[in-house]
């Protein structure tokens, strides 16, 4: 096996050890509407960038408990479908609860990563993920598996988190933990900024031979419905490479982390929701 190879395998298991398990699935599940409202306009952005028709039949990568799968099903209606997937069955049995709470049932689900889609070829009139393609161990394989099950001249939209600044959602509630951590993340591996810096997903489509690509770069209102220390506690409820990242933190540096996190967010409290940006690109490519 190759250096390259083993150090593929290597975040594959990392990937699977952070969310092919039940906890993940229960902290998804848990925070399922209040992070629906809080990513309601990054959502909603892909979603109009993606341009889901009635009648098309749309993949949706890395779907975790519904967010954007559901509401593209509503869009595609009455003669569509929307096929979920995810690597981890309890995501997408939350996934299924979810629709079925709010009335949507044009929808399959399917267990599957990125790498490997069991769907025959030009199967898909579009392919979407939110926050989901930070995650395939190896984006190029991941990348022509999408453009195999597109159909010609059909494309692929993905959003990804944009690069951590002060003032953002991941920079404030984020960036005083990991700038603790003894060692720099690598910023190949699998986890939410991989792709922050613009123009990389964007060269990865083109290399995978997508045509026309384009990248918008947004910074999104992001609203928490709820205080400073109920973002803290979601935040590491549902990151779970941060919570893994920060395990052997001692009590000092979690005291610390916690302190800066509380300290820049408190004032961003209006009483009912917690104010932030969510910075965003989104990448899209054509078959």
């Amino acid at each position: 096996m190759s250096e390259t190879q083993t150090q593929l395998e290597s975040y594959r298991q990392r990937v699977e050890a952070d969310w092919a398990n039940d906890e993940a699935a229960a902290a998804w599940q848990k925070h399922y509407h209040t992070l629906r409202e809080h990513l309601s306009e990054v959502t909603s952005a892909l979603i109009t960038r993606a341009g889901p028709m009635p009648g098309m039949n749309v993949l949706d990568l890395a779907s975790g408990t519904g967010e954007p799968a559901i509401p593209l099903a509503k869009r595609v209606i009455p003669n569509g479908k929307v096929t979920a997937t995810d690597i981890n069955p309890a995501m997408l049995s939350a996934l299924q609860y979810n629709a079925a709470e709010q009335g949507v049932s044009n929808m399959e689900f399917k267990v599957a990563d990125g790498e490997n889609l069991d769907f025959e070829d030009a199967s898909f009139d579009l392919v979407t993920s939110r926050f989901g393609v930070m995650f395939f161990p190896d984006i190029q394989k991941a990348l022509s598996e999408v453009r195999r099950v597109l159909k010609p001249n059909s494309r692929a939209t993905f959003a990804v988190w944009g690069a951590p600044a002060p003032g953002t959602y991941f920079g404030d509630v984020g960036m005083p933990f990991v700038k603790r951590l003894p060692e720099v993340p690598d910023p190949n591996a699998p986890g939410p900024m991989r792709f922050a810096e613009p123009g990389k997903l964007a060269g990865e489509m083109n290399r995978a031979g997508f045509r026309d690509v384009t990248e918008e770069i947004l910074n999104l209102p992001s609203l928490w419905p709820g205080t400073p220390e109920d973002v803290l506690a979601s935040l590491l409820d549902l990151a779970t490479p941060l919570r893994h990242a920060i395990a052997d933190f001692t009590q000092e540096q979690r005291d610390e982390a916690t302190r800066e996190v509380l300290d820049t967010l408190r004032p961003k409290f209006d009483g009912t929701h917690t104010h932030s940006v969510a910075p965003i690109l989104i990448v899209r490519g054509i078959k």
